[in-house]
Protein backbone atom coordinates (compact mmCIF):
# COMPACT_ATOMS: atom_id res chain seq x y z
CA UNK A 1 0.00 0.00 0.00
CA UNK A 2 2.93 2.05 0.20
CA UNK A 3 2.84 5.31 -2.09
CA UNK A 4 -1.03 4.62 -2.46
CA UNK A 5 -3.25 6.97 -2.39
CA UNK A 6 -7.39 6.84 -1.86
CA UNK A 7 -9.61 7.79 -4.86
CA UNK A 8 -12.88 10.13 -4.28
CA UNK A 9 -16.48 8.99 -4.78
CA UNK A 10 -18.30 12.89 -4.48
CA UNK A 11 -17.39 14.04 -1.13
CA UNK A 12 -16.05 10.43 0.22
CA UNK A 13 -12.54 8.79 0.27
CA UNK A 14 -12.28 5.46 -0.90
CA UNK A 15 -10.37 3.09 1.04
CA UNK A 16 -6.88 1.48 -0.37
CA UNK A 17 -7.62 -2.15 -0.31
CA UNK A 18 -4.47 -4.40 0.79
CA UNK A 19 -4.82 -8.20 1.29
CA UNK A 20 -8.56 -8.17 0.74
CA UNK A 21 -8.41 -5.72 3.99
CA UNK A 22 -9.85 -2.13 3.37
CA UNK A 23 -7.42 0.93 4.85
CA UNK A 24 -6.74 4.21 5.56
CA UNK A 25 -4.11 6.09 7.09
CA UNK A 26 -2.62 9.32 7.13
CA UNK A 27 0.42 8.05 4.86
CA UNK A 28 -2.12 7.88 2.32
CA UNK A 29 -2.49 11.69 2.64
CA UNK A 30 1.10 13.21 3.23
CA UNK A 31 4.26 12.58 1.59
CA UNK A 32 6.34 9.50 2.09
CA UNK A 33 9.05 11.47 3.29
CA UNK A 34 7.32 14.19 5.16
CA UNK A 35 6.02 14.35 9.13
CA UNK A 36 2.83 14.80 10.06
CA UNK A 37 3.25 18.16 12.63
CA UNK A 38 -0.28 17.99 13.09
CA UNK A 39 -1.72 18.64 16.54
CA UNK A 40 -3.57 16.96 18.61
CA UNK A 41 -7.05 18.80 17.54
CA UNK A 42 -6.24 18.38 13.99
CA UNK A 43 -5.08 14.64 14.39
CA UNK A 44 -8.35 13.79 16.32
CA UNK A 45 -10.47 15.71 13.36
CA UNK A 46 -8.82 13.11 10.62
CA UNK A 47 -8.97 9.90 12.79
CA UNK A 48 -12.58 11.10 13.25
CA UNK A 49 -12.98 11.65 9.55
CA UNK A 50 -11.60 8.30 8.33
CA UNK A 51 -14.87 6.99 10.23
CA UNK A 52 -17.14 8.92 9.02
CA UNK A 53 -15.72 10.56 5.44
CA UNK A 54 -14.59 7.57 4.28
CA UNK A 55 -17.25 4.85 1.84
CA UNK A 56 -16.16 1.81 3.39
CA UNK A 57 -19.22 -0.52 2.25
CA UNK A 58 -20.45 -3.06 4.59
CA UNK A 59 -17.83 -4.43 7.20
CA UNK A 60 -17.84 -6.80 9.68
CA UNK A 61 -15.04 -4.85 12.20
CA UNK A 62 -14.05 -1.53 11.86
CA UNK A 63 -10.56 -1.29 13.86
CA UNK A 64 -8.81 2.23 14.80
CA UNK A 65 -5.47 2.22 15.72
CA UNK A 66 -4.50 5.10 17.76
CA UNK A 67 -1.17 6.37 18.17
CA UNK A 68 0.87 5.77 21.45
CA UNK A 69 -0.39 7.51 24.56
CA UNK A 70 -3.01 9.48 26.46
CA UNK A 71 -3.98 12.42 24.71
CA UNK A 72 -6.67 14.21 22.88
CA UNK A 73 -6.93 11.83 19.98
CA UNK A 74 -8.06 9.35 22.38
CA UNK A 75 -10.48 11.45 23.79
CA UNK A 76 -11.79 12.72 21.04
CA UNK A 77 -12.23 9.36 19.58
CA UNK A 78 -14.22 7.90 22.99
CA UNK A 79 -16.26 10.90 22.16
CA UNK A 80 -17.20 10.61 18.88
CA UNK A 81 -17.22 7.00 17.95
CA UNK A 82 -18.96 4.08 19.77
CA UNK A 83 -16.27 1.99 20.29
CA UNK A 84 -17.10 -1.85 20.86
CA UNK A 85 -14.03 -2.57 22.63
CA UNK A 86 -10.53 -1.60 23.14
CA UNK A 87 -6.97 -3.44 22.16
CA UNK A 88 -4.29 -2.28 24.05
CA UNK A 89 -0.79 -3.06 22.29
CA UNK A 90 2.58 -2.72 23.85
CA UNK A 91 5.88 -3.33 22.88
CA UNK A 92 8.40 -6.07 26.15
CA UNK A 93 10.17 -3.02 27.08
CA UNK A 94 9.86 -1.46 30.57
CA UNK A 95 9.31 2.23 29.49
CA UNK A 96 6.86 0.84 26.60
CA UNK A 97 4.90 -1.13 29.59
CA UNK A 98 4.83 1.91 31.78
CA UNK A 99 3.37 4.03 28.97
CA UNK A 100 0.93 1.51 28.16
CA UNK A 101 -0.29 0.76 31.70
CA UNK A 102 -1.25 4.57 31.84
CA UNK A 103 -3.50 3.77 28.43
CA UNK A 104 -5.29 1.08 30.73
CA UNK A 105 -6.07 3.69 33.27
CA UNK A 106 -7.28 6.30 31.15
CA UNK A 107 -9.49 3.53 29.47
CA UNK A 108 -10.66 2.27 32.46
CA UNK A 109 -11.51 5.88 34.36
CA UNK A 110 -15.11 6.16 35.20
CA UNK A 111 -16.10 8.62 33.29
CA UNK A 112 -14.60 6.85 29.95
CA UNK A 113 -14.91 3.59 30.66
CA UNK A 114 -14.46 1.17 28.49
CA UNK A 115 -14.45 -2.26 27.33
CA UNK A 116 -10.82 -3.46 27.19
CA UNK A 117 -10.76 -6.89 25.12
CA UNK A 118 -6.87 -8.01 25.98
CA UNK A 119 -3.68 -7.22 25.88
CA UNK A 120 -1.39 -7.75 22.61
CA UNK A 121 2.38 -7.67 22.61
CA UNK A 122 4.09 -6.71 19.46
CA UNK A 123 7.74 -7.20 18.98
CA UNK A 124 7.46 -9.90 21.20
CA UNK A 125 10.78 -11.77 19.93
CA UNK A 126 12.88 -12.30 17.05
CA UNK A 127 13.12 -16.21 15.86
CA UNK A 128 15.48 -16.58 12.59
CA UNK A 129 15.84 -20.44 13.34
CA UNK A 130 14.40 -22.71 15.89
CA UNK A 131 15.81 -20.31 19.04
CA UNK A 132 13.76 -17.12 20.08
CA UNK A 133 15.92 -13.91 20.63
CA UNK A 134 13.99 -11.89 23.26
CA UNK A 135 15.62 -8.13 21.64
CA UNK A 136 13.35 -5.95 23.88
CA UNK A 137 12.66 -8.08 26.84
CA UNK A 138 10.15 -10.28 27.96
CA UNK A 139 6.78 -10.85 28.85
CA UNK A 140 5.79 -7.28 29.05
CA UNK A 141 2.23 -7.67 27.79
CA UNK A 142 2.01 -10.54 29.80
CA UNK A 143 2.79 -9.27 32.65
CA UNK A 144 0.66 -6.13 32.34
CA UNK A 145 -2.23 -8.01 31.80
CA UNK A 146 -1.66 -9.66 35.00
CA UNK A 147 -1.28 -6.80 36.91
CA UNK A 148 -4.63 -5.67 35.18
CA UNK A 149 -6.46 -8.96 35.26
CA UNK A 150 -7.15 -8.57 31.36
CA UNK A 151 -7.02 -11.35 28.90
CA UNK A 152 -3.76 -11.58 26.96
CA UNK A 153 -4.31 -12.14 23.60
CA UNK A 154 -1.12 -12.95 22.16
CA UNK A 155 2.44 -12.00 20.74
CA UNK A 156 3.48 -10.63 17.32
CA UNK A 157 7.01 -11.58 16.53
CA UNK A 158 9.69 -9.22 14.86
CA UNK A 159 9.74 -11.50 11.55
CA UNK A 160 12.66 -11.06 8.27
CA UNK A 161 10.32 -11.36 5.65
CA UNK A 162 7.67 -8.40 6.50
CA UNK A 163 4.78 -9.44 4.20
CA UNK A 164 1.41 -9.82 5.68
CA UNK A 165 1.61 -13.83 5.07
CA UNK A 166 4.26 -14.20 7.20
CA UNK A 167 2.46 -12.67 10.27
CA UNK A 168 -0.73 -14.31 9.21
CA UNK A 169 -1.11 -17.12 11.73
CA UNK A 170 -0.03 -14.68 14.60
CA UNK A 171 -2.62 -12.61 13.30
CA UNK A 172 -5.19 -14.78 12.77
CA UNK A 173 -5.03 -16.33 16.32
CA UNK A 174 -5.28 -13.05 18.02
CA UNK A 175 -8.31 -12.10 15.66
CA UNK A 176 -10.41 -15.29 16.13
CA UNK A 177 -10.06 -14.99 20.29
CA UNK A 178 -11.06 -10.96 19.67
CA UNK A 179 -14.12 -11.87 17.32
CA UNK A 180 -15.25 -14.62 19.73
CA UNK A 181 -15.37 -12.06 22.72
CA UNK A 182 -17.15 -9.73 20.70
CA UNK A 183 -19.73 -12.19 19.78
CA UNK A 184 -20.16 -12.91 23.62
CA UNK A 185 -20.78 -9.19 24.20
CA UNK A 186 -22.96 -9.05 21.71
CA UNK A 187 -25.19 -11.85 22.74
CA UNK A 188 -25.12 -10.74 26.32
CA UNK A 189 -26.09 -6.82 25.29
CA UNK A 190 -28.67 -8.31 22.90
CA UNK A 191 -30.03 -10.89 25.80
CA UNK A 192 -30.06 -8.05 28.37
CA UNK A 193 -31.82 -5.61 26.16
Amino acid sequence: TQGKRPEMDGDLMIPVESEGIKTMSLGYLVAGSQAVVWRGPMLSKAISQFCSDVKWGELDYLVVDLPPGTGDVHLSIIQQVPLSGVVIVTTPEEVAVADTAKAIDMFSNPQLKQNILGVVENMAYFQPNEEKYFLFGKGGGKALSEKWSLDFLGEIPIKEEKTFDALKPDYDAIAGKLVQKLAIQAASKAQNS
